[in-house]
């Protein structure tokens, strides 16, 4: 709460982008499946903001033990199979990414 007092222009953003009328943005997640050809690329190889347009927020890696989230992941980081990846963008930029990713 105290973070909505001291940070008001992100609350504004973050309500335009995902409640306006006309300006539909979305964090949505998306799973790296085994047959995915994402998987065992690069953020960089993939190249997922180019191909649809979507932001990469995190990837949570589910390989590991922690499972945990790498937030702004660089370009250098991996897509493995049972990853899931956080993106910000507009529905049809998702169903992109789902279409993309099983091509």
């Amino acid at each position: 709460m105290a973070s909505m007092l001291i940070r008001p222009e992100v609350v504004t953003f973050l309500d335009i982008a995902t409640r306006s009328e006309g300006f539909d943005l979305r964090f949505e997640q998306t799973a790296i499946l085994p047959d995915s050809k994402l998987a065992a690329l690069s953020l960089m190889e993939a190249r997922i903001p180019q191909e649809t347009g979507l932001i990469v927020i995190a990837v949570r890696k589910l390989t590991d033990e922690t499972h945990q989230f790498v937030f702004n992941p660089v370009a250098a980081t991996q897509l493995e199979p049972g990853d899931k990846m956080i993106v910000l963008g507009q529905p049809k930029q998702v169903d992109l990414l789902h279409k993309y990713a099983h091509a």
